[in-house]
């Protein structure tokens, strides 16, 4: 697919989110072209990434290890967001009441804790990277 409409001073990494019912008749987009605006990539959900579960969280998704399709370009914020939309009951396991992660929580990026990367919940991930999502774990 292609893009259609042309974004007037709407920054690109806000319009990868946007779905096409949130920017029809939108001020961000020119009126010729609002209807028919495509979300970059949308069709592209073709990038076969494996998230790994641990602890309390595997029971929620039945496994350790759940397969999902991404966008070829997705952050780790918004690989959260696809986990959630697949298991609606990790959403309040994982995220507080503004859509954050709660600190608790842990995403991995190839063994890196999310906050600590580069860009943290805006870093790429990339295909082949190894995700991990640890709820809060306590022991003696």
């Amino acid at each position: 697919m292609s893009t259609n409409g042309q974004a007037k001073g709407l920054p690109i990494s806000l319009l990868n989110i946007l779905d096409e019912a949130e920017l029809a008749g939108s001020p961000f987009l020119e009126p010729s072209t609002a209807d028919h605006f495509e979300r970059p990539g949308a069709d592209r959900y073709n990038m076969p990434m494996e998230i790994n579960f641990y602890a309390t969280l595997r029971p929620i998704v039945g496994q350790k290890t759940i397969d999902f399709d991404t966008p070829e370009i997705v952050t780790v914020a918004e690989v959260v967001e696809i986990v959630v939309a697949r298991f609606p009951p990790l959403r309040e396991e994982l995220l507080n009441e503004n859509g954050d992660l709660y600190p608790h929580v842990h995403v991995f990026v190839n063994g890196r804790d999310a906050p600590y990367l580069d860009n943290a919940m805006d870093t790429v991930v990339n295909p082949g990277d190894k995700v991990d999502i640890f709820p809060a774990v306590a022991g003696g």
